[in-house]
């Protein structure tokens, strides 16, 4: 039994800087670290790390980074069902010298087939699917509701981390053929946007908000937490935060346990 999580793996290139961008400004890089992002690299990563079992679904760029980066999910025990199946997202991360940091994406674009996730297996033996609603385009859109409807229809719980709320009109569609939802888990605005979209609510209401208060709404009620006090938010903090709150679901813990697991993963970044 095993937790599946789909999207697409993003090439993350991190620049460190010694002193903040500046319009027309020049400087060079202290480093350069190539590594991985979004919801594939990240959430898997803490729901491995918290001793679940977890596979990754999606799919990947043909480039050599992207195949380092699936090397190094391997290494760590997560079960690999990317598809190749286009140009690699990538994102240069400049991190300044007070660890803030500014992003820029290019690249991302893949077409997969309705049926080509399915195909892989990936449900055997699973328990829980988690969405990434940011590859919810085109080109890979339904090919992740077919996976996620028949995850629902095997009895596997499936959730969603929203897009944002930016592409409203590009995944308005995606959103509504879902099937029910165990959770939702995403910040304010992504939450406000998703709620209208999807067919039927979901069981959980998960919302993070950097400083602010973390709070799940579910069938037993509502629990708030606040989280530690940090510096910066660090890269893939919010993607943290679900394999965080999902590695506690697994285990069947109650909901502030799964709050605390979560803001810890985050926390942790």
């Amino acid at each position: 039994m095993h937790v599946v999580v789909a999207g697409k793996l993003v090439v993350d290139e991190i620049l460190q800087l010694s002193m903040p961008v500046l319009p027309g400004g020049r400087q060079r890089a202290l480093n350069a670290t190539i590594t991985g992002g979004g919801q594939v690299w990240h959430t898997s990563r803490v729901i491995r790390a918290a001793g679940v079992e977890c596979a990754v679904t999606g799919w990947t760029g043909g480039d050599a980074d992207s195949a380092m980066l699936r090397q190094q999910l391997a290494e760590v025990g997560i079960i690999d069902r990317l598809v190749v199946a286009g140009q690699a997202t990538r994102s240069t991360v400049l991190v300044g010298p007070d660890g803030d940091r500014s992003i820029v994406s290019r690249g991302g674009q893949a077409t997969l087939s309705p049926s080509q996730l399915v195909d892989t297996g990936v449900l055997d033996g699973a328990a829980w699917l988690h969405i990434d609603g940011y590859g919810f385009d085109d080109g890979v859109g339904e090919a992740l509701v077919t996976l996620a409807r028949t995850a629902a229809e095997r009895g596997v719980s499936v959730l969603l981390e929203p897009p944002s709320p930016q592409h409203r009109d590009r995944v308005a569609g995606f959103l509504a053929a879902l099937p029910p939802l165990e959770a939702v888990l995403g910040n304010p605005d992504e939450m406000a946007m998703v709620q209208q979209m999807l067919a039927t609510p979901p069981k959980y209401v998960v919302i993070h908000d950097g400083p602010r208060e973390a709070i799940c709404r579910g069938p037993s009620g509502e629990v708030r937490e606040q989280p530690a006090a940090v510096a910066v938010v660090t890269n893939g903090a919010g993607d943290r935060f679900a394999g965080g709150w999902i590695a506690a679901a697994v285990r069947d813990a109650s909901p502030s346990e799964r709050l605390a697991a979560a803001l810890d993963a985050a926390t942790r970044a």
